[in-house]
């Protein structure tokens, strides 16, 4: 059995890469986690990933009701 089909298609690759961009610097927030701007954090990646793909999500993921749903305790979006 492979993967589907529609993983593969140029729209959810060009999603794919631009969730690449919004959550690459995730890890290097964990290791310092004192000095993580979030509104900086919400506003510069996670959101603008958002307005990108909100109308049309091929994989059917958003960052900033995700951020919510997972951490309840995160800050109101911007």
């Amino acid at each position: 059995m492979g993967l589907p089909r529609r993983l593969f298609a140029r729209e959810s690759i060009a999603q794919v890469a631009d969730l690449q961009d919004a959550i690459h610097v995730v890890t290097e927030l964990l290791a310092n986690w004192e000095g993580c701007h979030e509104e900086k954090l919400r506003s510069t990646y996670l959101a603008a990933f958002d307005k990108k793909w909100s109308a049309n999500p091929p994989l059917g993921l958003l960052l900033l009701p995700t951020l919510r749903e997972r951490l309840p305790s995160a800050a109101p979006d911007l």
